[in-house]
């Protein structure tokens, strides 16, 4: 696909998540959405995977959709899913990696994050910072060399990911505990904690 089209793409995805109440419109990111991974992913795996259901079961669902039925992640699902309207759009996506909290994350931000959580605003901002606008799968992640993805919070708003041992870190600060999971339009790595963006 050519650069000034594949642009368009991730823009469009990401001016129509901004379109939602919230913080200020989301720029697009260069890198590249696709509806379909180049090479296959391995079946998702990680400690985490064994009380998130019945994670085969989510392949052929949309984001919003393949969100819903994780019984381990329904804050996140709830930020998702608290204006219709944002919610519509984000099961529209199609080629994404999304990097979701488990429920147990929120045990651990101090008291004024939570409570900042409360605005719905920080709650956007939350769901953007966690979209990437291209499939992510565990073997494009390194040891040793950190992948910074942009994401739909903005161009220039990225996150870090790289192999730590046996584990994917994110921004030094998260560990994915089941990784890869498929569904219709892309991967969900479920995280032990939740991602901010940066202020």
């Amino acid at each position: 696909m050519p650069a000034v089209r594949r642009a368009l793409v991730v823009t469009v995805l990401a001016v129509a998540l901004a379109g939602c109440s919230g913080p200020g419109e989301s720029s697009s990111s260069d890198q590249t959405s696709t509806s379909a991974a180049s090479t296959t992913a391995p079946p998702p795996s990680g400690a985490g995977c064994a009380g998130a259901g019945d994670l085969g079961d989510l392949s052929e669902l949309t984001f919003v959709d393949a969100l819903q039925a994780l019984p381990v992640a329904t804050g996140f699902t709830g930020y998702a899913t608290g204006d219709p309207e944002r919610a519509k759009k984000l099961n529209a996506l199609d080629g994404v990696t999304a990097f979701v909290p488990v429920d147990t994350a929120w045990q651990a931000l101090d008291e004024p994050t939570a409570q900042s959580l409360a605005d719905p605003a920080v709650q956007q901002g939350v769901v953007e910072y966690a979209l990437v606008a291209q499939t992510v799968l565990p073997q494009d992640i390194v040891a040793g060399e950190a992948k910074s993805l942009a994401t739909f919070r903005g161009p220039n708003v990225t996150m870090s990911v790289v192999q730590a041992g046996e584990e994917i870190r994110i921004n030094s600060a998260a560990s994915v505990v089941c990784s890869a999971i498929p569904f219709d339009g892309g991967y969900l790595y479920l995280t032990d904690r939740l991602l901010l963006p940066p202020s």
